[in-house]
């Protein structure tokens, strides 16, 4: 499968249906090299890496990013994350319950397919947390979706998520402290939403 294709099939897992290199010259520290990504006709685009001028880079990027993102790749990531996390679920209620905090259910595991707060192509899990649809997104949770690697269990020791204050926690996620009503590791404007049947 030529390159072309390749970016083709990705650009489809982004709402898509074309795909075209991009580039732009970096400055300061990083001149002599480019910042590559791929151009969606949707108007979407997304990060592939930086390097120098050189097509055999890009062209490996690419490789890495259609194993990723291509469309049978995504469906069985997400279905292998949304058993794990299923099964996770139970060790942080269980948590939540001694601490007087709300459970969750989880919906759903989606993919980002929007440039939004650099969360394109960013995996996230769709919960249900006291009545409210709230769609989870960190760091840690989205790499170990991504590269398939989510653990049996859950963090040994509780503690508040970054940025949120003691006490603002209202569910349990991997054994870390969130919060349904604030607005950091959420997706508000997520492109797929959960439809309640």
């Amino acid at each position: 499968m030529t390159t072309q294709n390749k970016m083709n099939a990705i650009a489809s897992a982004f709402g898509a249906h074309h795909g075209e290199k991009t580039g732009k010259r970096c400055r300061g520290k990083y001149a002599g090299t480019v910042d590559y990504s791929i151009s969606f006709d949707n108007g979407e685009r997304l990060y592939v890496c930086n390097s120098g001028s050189g097509r055999g880079a890009f062209d490996r990027c690419v490789d890495e990013l259609y194993e990723l993102y291509n469309s049978d790749s995504i469906a069985v990531t997400k279905a292998i994350a949304l058993d794990k996390l299923r099964e996770r679920s139970a060790l942080d209620n269980a948590i939540a319950a001694q601490m007087g905090l709300l459970p969750y259910d989880v919906l759903s595991v989606e993919m980002n397919t929007t440039d939004q707060s650099g969360h394109m192509g960013w995996f996230y899990v769709v919960l249900m947390v006291g009545g409210n649809i709230v769609n989870h997104v960190d760091t840690g949770t989205c790499y170990d979706i991504r590269q398939r690697r989510l653990s049996d269990g859950i963090r040994e020791t509780y503690f508040t998520a970054g940025g949120l204050r003691d006490g603002e926690a209202d569910y349990v996620f991997n054994g870390v402290g969130f919060s349904s009503k604030s607005p950091l590791y959420k997706l508000s404007k997520a492109t797929v939403f959960y439809k309640m049947v």
